[in-house]
């Protein structure tokens, strides 16, 4: 959440210019704002991941497969190698400890 506090007795007529690229994450630009948050899921159980949402998401490792492979521009060489990081990608959600840096590089090949 951002609050802008236009309270200010005296107008500032500051010019912003701003070229993003590739943001993943929050950004601020101006004066006076005030950001509130926080970073990551809160503890305790609402950050456990139910059964039902664990068979939802493999349920949607295997519709974005079958979309893979029903791709008519792709070669064979691009599903397969598609199809390998979809299998990294529910590896690294789904084992154990999360495995973040592993979904950023397959969210990087996919994104190019």
């Amino acid at each position: 959440m951002v609050i802008h506090d236009g309270s200010r007795e005296e107008k500032d007529d500051t010019t912003y210019k701003v070229t993003l690229r590739n943001v993943t994450g929050h950004t601020t630009v101006g004066r006076d704002n005030k950001v509130v948050g926080g970073i990551g899921a809160p503890a305790g159980s609402a950050s456990q991941v139910t059964e039902t949402q664990l068979a939802e998401l493999k349920a949607e490792f295997v519709r974005v497969r079958e979309f893979v492979e029903g791709l008519d521009d792709a070669g064979e060489r691009e599903k397969g190698a598609a199809a390998d990081r979809l299998e990294e990608l529910e590896a690294a959600v789904t084992d154990g400890e999360p495995d973040v840096r592993t979904m950023g590089r397959v969210r990087a090949w996919f994104a190019e």
